[in-house]
């Protein structure tokens, strides 16, 4: 780890965890949006890395969505793919049910995976919905589970986001998405996944940092090729074959096939509703 800058040290002290309350320490610097220094602190112990009190979000922000990430599209309709196989063939008792994409951007995963005929609804506070407008979140409605894509690498305190989401959606199962960081943590400029030039991610995990949050939350971790799943019941199945590219494709076909794609009974239901807000 990159120790050698003086100014790391005096940092390095009481700075606690907020997964598992060991201590951090400062393992790197980095030039953050081309002008904030910002320090990295890292904990040896359930390996959780994060940056410095994040000063320069509201700069990060100013757009929801990054003018530099062109590959939001071809993500988003990889991430359907995926979450169509894995719901359908291992969450059986759950792919009827209600799911909530939380800060779900425009909703275009909303509203890919409500094409497919999965009962999707939206969330976000900081974007608009676009793509599936008259299916957000209403205040009292419960979820069979709840999928956040992109997000907890975005989140100040990852364990209260998470148990926030575990309390809002009234469910105990989550589905996150995350880069897992390499232990020990490269250095900045090794590793794309700090995001720089947009400021935006602030936080990263080992997969024993995502083990250490499930055992708080008491549910339990499996990871699925890039999904990540809690749950206090995970499906008996090899869920890690289902999350792969060439068996997703055969899962998504067959979800397609057997459910009913809710893009025409969306359409009546938005253009007969008087209370459905179009962009």
């Amino acid at each position: 780890m990159d120790t050698s800058t003086s100014d790391m040290t005096a940092a390095s002290v009481n700075r606690n965890c907020s997964i598992c309350g060991a201590a951090m320490a400062v393992v790197h610097q980095a030039t953050v949006l081309g002008k904030y220094r910002v320090s990295y602190f890292y904990c040896e112990s359930c390996g959780f890395l994060r940056t410095e009190r994040p000063y320069w979000l509201e700069e990060a922000y100013s757009s929801a969505i990054a003018a530099s990430d062109t590959g939001l599209l071809r993500r988003n309709l990889h991430m359907s793919q995926t979450l169509a196989s894995v719901l359908f063939l291992a969450f059986r008792d759950k792919r009827k049910g209600q799911w909530l994409d939380y800060a779900g951007g425009y909703g275009m995963l909303a509203r890919l995976m409500r094409d497919k005929g999965f009962d999707f609804y939206w969330s976000d506070k900081h974007a608009d919905n676009i793509f599936a407008s008259g299916f957000g979140h209403n205040d009292g409605m419960t979820y069979d589970g709840v999928t956040a894509i992109e997000v907890l690498e975005h989140t100040v305190n990852p364990m209260a986001f998470l148990a926030e989401l575990l309390r809002l959606s009234r469910t105990r199962t989550v589905i996150v998405t995350t880069e897992v960081c390499p232990s020990p943590p490269p250095r900045p400029e090794d590793w794309w996944y700090y995001g720089l030039n947009t400021g935006q991610h602030i936080s990263f995990f080992q997969e024993r940092t995502l083990k250490t949050m499930a055992h708080r939350l008491e549910v339990k971790y499996l990871r699925a090729g890039g999904l990540h799943i809690f749950s206090e019941k995970l499906p008996n199945i090899f869920l890690s074959r289902l999350a792969s590219c060439r068996v997703s494709i055969l899962g998504d076909f067959i979800a397609r096939r057997c459910l009913h794609s809710k893009v025409v009974s969306d359409h009546q239901f938005v253009a007969t509703s008087r209370n459905v807000q179009l962009p």
